[in-house]
């Protein structure tokens, strides 16, 4: 996909959860944002209500992941030429809430890799174990294959990889119970 058509999708993505919509869009610089995606584009307001004059910021919508969610971030500014960096600024903020890019500690998808490792421990490792090592990888396919029809960085997205964990905790624990 073409740099602005890509700008145009997440300028869509970003109408369709907010139903706010950027002007002028294109990719931010690679250097404002690291795993994750972000446009610069224009917005306007009316100053107040019953007012005319329309007034023009510049403004980056951003998709990531903080503290391991998916997270959109919306910054403007009324100085085109700060508003990149100031939203680099926040996004590191952002970012410092968990700097771990590892599985939050409470989700599913952090259980079931726990629970894959232990069983492999207290069962003699992957070597003895070729039939729970294959579904696994079966079971990060699967997972892959059905969570891709969602956006990169989405809610969606998220959710459908803890629901695959969470079917797979349930083979997993039935392995344990079993042997």
């Amino acid at each position: 996909m073409q740099p602005q058509q890509l700008a145009e999708r997440v300028n869509a993505d970003l109408g369709t959860n907010s139903s706010l919509s950027l002007a002028n869009v294109s990719l931010a610089s690679p250097a404002t944002l690291r795993d994750g995606i972000a446009i610069v584009g224009q917005a306007t307001y009316r100053s107040n209500q019953g007012s005319t004059d329309v007034v023009t910021m510049t403004c980056v919508a951003a998709f990531l992941l903080a503290a391991n969610r998916p997270t959109q971030v919306l910054y403007c500014a009324a100085s085109a030429e700060d508003v990149e960096s100031d939203a680099a600024r926040m996004i590191a903020s952002l970012r410092k809430l968990n700097p771990s890019s590892e599985l939050p500690g409470n989700s599913l998808q952090a259980m079931e890799r726990a629970a894959y490792q232990k069983y492999l421990k207290t069962h003699g490792g992957a070597a003895v174990n070729p039939t729970v090592v294959q579904s696994e990888i079966e079971h990060f396919a699967a997972t892959t294959a059905d969570c891709q029809k969602y956006g990169q960085i989405s809610q969606e997205r998220y959710l459908c990889h803890e629901q695959h964990a969470k079917a797979r905790l349930d083979q997993l624990g039935t392995l344990v119970s079993g042997g």
